[in-house]
């Protein structure tokens, strides 16, 4: 009879330790559902951040209309650089051919 009664015991014994480590178990499955959840809501907040991002950015991008005007303003300037070079030298050797004949003169 003693021998049964410390089998029973024994079998109470491990079953109240199976029964502990499933509440261990069951509650880290929990905690694990928490931390997902949140990482989900996290991600799902880091998404919508980049997308307010990309809509700001989108915003300052010119169109296609307006890219074609600058292109065409900067073509204007360069052109207006490239023509005041041009009459700057020819100003220059004017400058240096009244110089000369002034110095002829004298």
């Amino acid at each position: 009879m003693r021998i049964v009664q410390d089998r029973v015991r024994m079998q109470s014994n491990r079953v109240e330790k199976v029964r502990t480590e499933l509440s261990s178990a069951q509650q880290t499955i929990v905690e694990l559902q928490e931390t997902v959840k949140n990482g989900n809501l996290n991600v799902q907040n880091q998404i919508q951040a980049i997308l307010e991002d990309l809509q700001i950015i989108g915003q300052q991008i010119p169109s296609d209309e307006r890219m074609n005007e600058i292109e065409q303003s900067i073509e204007n300037v360069q052109k207006s650089v490239a023509n005041q070079i041009i009459y700057n030298r020819d100003f220059e050797e004017r400058i240096q051919k009244l110089e000369q004949a002034n110095e002829d003169k004298e």
